[in-house]
C-alpha cells in the first residue's frame, strides 16, 4: 500500500483489512507491480535498520533528533517517498542501491516535511496550540495518530510532489 501511494491506509490497517479485504488484496496482488512493491520492502527494510542505530540512546531514541518521527511512526510515509525512486527499467541488482538512495534522499527532508505539516490549518487536529493550568501555551503533537490519519497522503503529495 505504502509503495502506491497509501502510507496512512498501510499504518492504520491490519493484515485483516490489508489480505482480507477483496479491494486491497487486489490493489496489492497486481503483478504488475511485484518489482515495485519488492522495492518497498527494501526501504522498509533499509529503515528498521536505521532505527536499530537509535535503541540504546537516550539522547535520540528512535532517530527524533535526526530525522523527527518518520523512524517511530512515519516509516511507511518514508517508503511511500522513497519509491518514487523506482524505476522499473533497472536491474534487480540496483534495487538495493537505488533503495537505499531513495531512503537518505527522503529522511534528508522528514524534518522540515514535519515543520510543513505542523503548521497546515487541515492538520490542526494532530498539532495545536493549548493552554496548560497555568496560562501558558504548550504545542501538542499527535505524531502516532497523524501519520494514520486523513491528510497525510495528500501532504506527502504536495510536499514531495509523489
Amino acid at each position: 500500500m505504502a509503495s502506491n501511494g497509501f502510507a496512512s491506509q498501510a499504518r492504520r490497517s491490519s493484515d485483516k483489512v490489508l489480505f482480507g479485504n477483496d479491494e486491497y488484496y487486489n490493489k496489492l496482488c497486481n503483478l504488475d507491480n511485484v518489482d515495485k512493491y519488492y522495492f518497498g520492502y527494501l526501504c522498509y527494510e533499509l529503515l528498521n535498520q536505521e532505527q536499530k542505530k537509535y535503541e540504546k540512546s537516550s539522547n535520540n531514541k528512535f532517530g527524533v533528533v535526526t530525522y523527527g518521527n518518520a523512524l517511530r511512526y512515519g516509516k511507511m510515509a518514508v517508503v511511500a517517498v522513497a519509491s518514487k525512486h523506482f524505476k522499473k527499467e533497472i536491474d534487480l541488482e540496483e534495487y538495493l542501491s537505488r533503495a537505499e538512495e531513495g531512503v537518505k534522499a527522503s529522511l534528508s527532508q522528514w524534518l522540515d516535511f514535519e515543520n510543513y505539516i505542523s503548521e497546515l490549518k487541515q492538520n490542526e487536529d494532530y498539532f495545536r496550540i493549548i493552554k496548560d493550568e497555568t496560562g501558558y501555551d504548550i504545542f501538542e503533537v499527535n505524531y502516532d495518530n497523524y501519520y494514520k490519519g486523513r491528510t497525510l497522503n495528500s501532504d506527502l503529495k504536495k510536499y514531495f510532489c509523489i
